[in-house]
């Protein structure tokens, strides 16, 4: 994807009141669901961290590439978390790397990438009788909250159910990632900061359900 200058900045601000306009110079438009290439104009202006560099479901270009540019079998410099946290905490740069991430776990999974394997992300899925079931349906749920944002994803990318509260998470655990995504949205997304401020017990994914405990062992605490 080509760099954003000034101009295109300002352009695609623009595009908050004039969503068919396009900003960048390929003439490349913009839904009324806010997507260019599959990205809001937030994501545009700040790309996600942790993009998977692989098939996404947002969308792809230029063929064996994503719109990061990168190959789809290019794993390194990846930082995974899959939140135990509901993901209607999330911002949107944080929906969509969380969406890019769990597919790539959801290869991983299923032995279709030699990277990741031993992720401490990805171990409680891998425990699961059938893994690749569980993270769909962890990522049925992300699919979910996305769709009633108004964004698009690529439901075709797993199986569509739903499983609710079948792992455990800690609420130490649960806690632990409320203040790490806290941190995140202070100067990213300062309004959701604020509305996270008085959350003191978060709401776990619903395919989690938490036990008291303390942080969980797979954690790499920051």
């Amino acid at each position: 994807m080509k760099r954003v200058s000034p101009i295109h900045r300002v352009a695609c601000q623009n595009l908050l009141f004039n969503p068919k306009k396009s900003c960048l110079s390929d003439g490349s438009g913009i839904n009324r669901a806010g997507f260019l290439h599959g990205l809001t104009v937030e994501e545009l202006l700040n790309p996600a961290e942790g993009d998977g560099g692989l098939s996404d479901g947002i969308e792809e270009k230029n063929g064996g590439t994503n719109h990061r540019g990168r190959r789809k079998n290019d794993l390194k410099g990846i930082a995974m978390r899959l939140w135990s946290l509901h993901p209607r905490y999330l911002d949107a740069k944080g929906l969509n790397a969380l969406w890019r991430e769990g597919l790539l776990a959801r290869k991983v999974l299923a032995n279709e990438t030699r990277g990741y394997r031993n992720h401490p992300q990805i171990e409680r899925f891998r425990s699961q009788p059938d893994p690749v079931a569980s993270l769909d349906a962890y990522l049925h749920e992300v699919y979910g909250e996305a769709i009633r944002r108004g964004y698009r994803y690529a439901s075709g990318k797993i199986a569509l159910f739903s499983v609710q509260g079948s792992i455990p998470v800690t609420d130490g655990q649960l806690r632990y990632e409320l203040d790490h995504l806290r941190r995140k949205l202070r100067l990213r997304d300062p309004l959701r900061f604020q509305s996270l401020c008085t959350v003191t017990d978060p709401e776990p994914h619903p395919l989690f359900h938490a036990v008291p405990g303390d942080i969980a062992a797979w954690e790499r605490i920051t």
